[in-house]
């Protein structure tokens, strides 16, 4: 609704947007240019907001209103398909990891002694793993690796599920005034021209690149059916084209800019027992990639590989290269 109210000697005449929470005030703005600012306004609310920014572009700056919601990122990509990288990135912008559980690669799973142990315990597992007292402004990275499949979306000790439904968290996060969980999910997806020739695994036979695409595939519909943020990345951008994946991770709340220049310091952002496998920053990495047999079969600015369309694997992929332009 829009109200006006009468300019008094002094002051002018004041345009009032009315939504469920405070009104936003806009001093003497044209008709036009007063709906334009309201579909603005609409854009960017959401129902945890008190404020909304107009023209935001940085959502790390972005004001989050209640001060017990925390981002929680959860990272979903098929085994050795290029997780450590985004850990690597979302490392690089402050991002809260798990490394502090001294298990392989980050990974939250290993730090659980049962795999399904009730989900409030689980929980409190990775909370254990971050400094939940150093304030809002961090993000937290809830996972890092794993196919996002019927058992994460619907499993009853399925921590994501938990955070989905926005169900209530143990102690170990409402101690520190965490009442909520704003999750944001990364779809990371490997082409399989790069993942055959880059990855220590080898290649993997095509009847399960098109399970994982098309899981994706199913996932990335079904989250976004729910009302789930849910960006997919191409991992050959993050070789490729940085500034791309940048941009499309820009809009998750206390994420600023990725440093693909960073190098995680052991000792503070990661341990011994990490094993991390990442030597360098990811532009060092990028360097070597372009120089690959891999390059020579990738397609950067399509994010597609050179085989035939009339493969069942291209098809897919070509599908998720869409959803990640």
């Amino acid at each position: 609704k829009v109200h006006t109210t009468p300019p008094t000697p002094g002051s002018p005449a004041t345009y009032v947007l009315t939504f469920s929470r405070p009104p936003v005030s806009c001093p003497m703005v044209p008709a036009g240019r007063l709906l334009l600012l309201a579909g603005v306004a609409l854009a960017h609310w959401k129902p945890s907001q008190r404020h909304i920014v107009a023209n935001q572009t940085d959502a790390s700056v972005a004001l989050k209103g209640d001060e017990n919601v925390r981002t929680g990122i959860f990272v979903f990509a098929a085994p050795f398909s290029g997780s450590t990288a985004m850990l690597q990135l979302l490392m690089s912008a402050g991002v809260q990891t798990q490394c502090r559980n001294l298990k392989w690669e980050c990974e939250e799973f290993r730090a659980y002694d049962d795999p399904h142990m009730p989900v409030m315990k689980k929980l409190e597992v990775v909370a254990g793993n971050w400094d939940l007292g150093m304030g809002k402004d961090h993000a937290l990275l809830f996972h890092k690796v794993g196919i996002p499949n019927a058992w994460t979306l619907g499993a009853e000790d399925s921590s994501f599920k938990h955070i989905l439904e926005k169900r209530p968290l143990p102690e170990a996060f409402t101690k520190h005034g965490i009442n909520e969980i704003d999750a944001h999910v990364i779809l990371l997806w490997q082409p399989h021209c790069l993942h055959n020739y880059l990855s220590s695994h080898g290649a993997r036979p095509d009847k399960e690149y098109i399970e994982f695409h098309q899981t994706f595939l199913n996932a990335e519909r079904v989250l976004r059916e729910r009302g789930m943020d849910v960006t997919v990345v191409n991992f050959g951008d993050l070789i490729f084209k940085p500034d791309h994946v940048n941009q499309q991770l820009a809009h998750i709340p206390n994420l600023p800019k990725l440093d693909f220049d960073f190098v995680p310091t052991l000792g503070k952002d990661i341990f011994v027992e990490n094993e991390f496998k990442a030597q360098g920053s990811i532009a060092d990495y990028a360097i070597h990639v372009k120089q690959h047999e891999a390059a020579k079969h990738y397609n950067a600015e399509l994010g597609t590989c050179l085989d035939a369309m009339t493969n069942p694997v291209q098809k897919l992929e070509s599908e998720l290269a869409r959803m990640s332009s």
